[in-house]
């Protein structure tokens, strides 16, 4: 018992330095965060949101996640926010999503849909970005990614929705949320395609979105 222990620990110490010296070749976002106060969600124009929840989550790994994204929305003053308000948010009652091994895969579409209907006012886009991703390029705004889509936009009387990278289908691990009646209405839909996505399937969230895609013709383009 006392080898399993000291084993666990030493791993652990091992698994610390790893991170510590994997994370070392990435700027100091930690000086970045204190260029600019933080920006509160209800005077934001774009916000930066994500969910942080697991083990993977704690430790020297989960702090540089959250400073890397809280540093970047400070750098060019948006607001940062990855608290979900469980008390605003109606539960999960179907079984199978409470019993599903990442319901932070239902928790991330209703959470956008919470802020954007809350905040939408104000808030006129927002960046979602999955926990376990990174930015790597701080210095790149948020306005310059949404003049280039405009850019690449083939309808140009439409306005842009969201967007997202395709890969074998659309990646819901970053997306770029135009807030307007469009992007509202898409959320709400993708919310009601889960009998539809496979409830245990892993990537729920990118699968009702891409159904609600396809079931409405106005989200296509």
């Amino acid at each position: 018992l006392i080898m399993l222990v000291v084993l666990f620990i030493l791993l652990v110490v091992i698994d610390i330095c790893w991170v510590r010296y994997s994370l070392s070749s990435f700027p100091r976002y930690h000086r970045l965060q204190s260029v600019n106060p933080t920006v509160p969600i209800e005077h934001a124009k774009i916000a930066v949101v994500s969910i942080h929840k697991g083990w993977k989550y704690h430790g020297v790994l989960g702090s540089f996640l959250r400073t890397n994204k809280h540093s970047y929305a400070n750098l060019h003053e948006y607001a940062y926010i990855d608290v979900v308000p469980q008390k605003d948010l109606p539960p999960l009652q179907r079984l199978e999503m409470r019993l599903h091994h990442h319901p932070v895969y239902y928790e991330k579409p209703q959470f956008l849909l919470h802020l954007m209907e809350k905040y939408k006012d104000n808030l006129e886009w927002l960046l979602w970005i999955d926990g376990d991703a990174i930015i790597t390029h701080p210095y790149v705004s948020i306005e310059e990614r949404i003049k280039e889509s405009q850019k690449l936009q083939k309808t140009k009387s439409k306005e842009i929705c969201l967007v997202w990278a395709k890969d074998t289908m659309p990646n819901a691990g970053v997306i770029l949320i135009h807030n307007i009646p469009t992007s509202r209405e898409l959320f709400r839909t993708a919310l009601q395609t889960w009998d539809e996505t496979d409830t245990f399937r892993r990537f729920t969230d990118q699968a009702s979105l891409t159904a609600a895609i396809d079931h409405n013709e106005i989200h296509k383009d």
